[in-house]
């Protein structure tokens, strides 16, 4: 069972945007400008209510293709914050043959994974959940690339540190 690129992004804006209408990915999820040139980075969806909001980006790595979710979710208070965080890092744990990913700490807790389901790293900083989740395999002129592990965490260690700065001065 895979798991959809933006619908972890979109449950978790979802939960801040209930039914109003969306607007521009706030400044708080990672920008164009957060990828390299030669990534040729290039926004998919993207969605703001107020602070919250989430963006996707298809962008290469070298000669292989990403695409990567963005989501930030800033709750009233942080014990909103404490179950939203919990709530995600179950539903993650719920699949099985994922593999824990270990990563530099980015907040007061996280959790990051890989595996047949997808790959995500879901952090809570104070009154603010957030996650980046990975595309697993993607297909494009014809060739599938199947991210592996190392190369997950990799993207990680990139993005994680800019989307930590983003919230930070958020």
């Amino acid at each position: 069972m895979k798991r959809s690129l933006l619908g972890f992004a979109l449950v978790l804006v979802s939960i801040v945007v209930a039914s109003s209408a969306l607007g521009a990915a706030p400044k708080i999820v990672l920008q164009k400008s957060d990828f390299a040139p030669a990534a040729g980075a290039r926004i998919l969806q993207s969605g703001a209510e107020g602070k919250s909001g989430f963006a996707s980006y298809a962008y290469r790595t070298g000669s292989r293709p990403n695409e990567i979710a963005s989501s930030v979710a800033v709750l009233s208070s942080v014990a909103r914050a404490k179950a939203l965080f919990r709530e995600f890092k179950s539903d993650a744990l719920s699949f099985p043959g994922q593999q824990r990913i270990k990563l530099p700490p980015y907040g007061d807790e996280q959790f990051a994974d890989f595996g047949g389901a997808g790959s995500q790293l879901i952090v809570r900083k104070n009154r603010t959940v957030w996650a980046l989740i990975l595309q697993t395999s993607l297909t494009r002129g014809g060739q599938t690339h199947d991210l592996t592990k190392a190369e997950a965490t990799a993207e990680y260690k990139t993005y994680a540190p800019k989307q930590q700065r983003r919230v930070r001065n958020g």
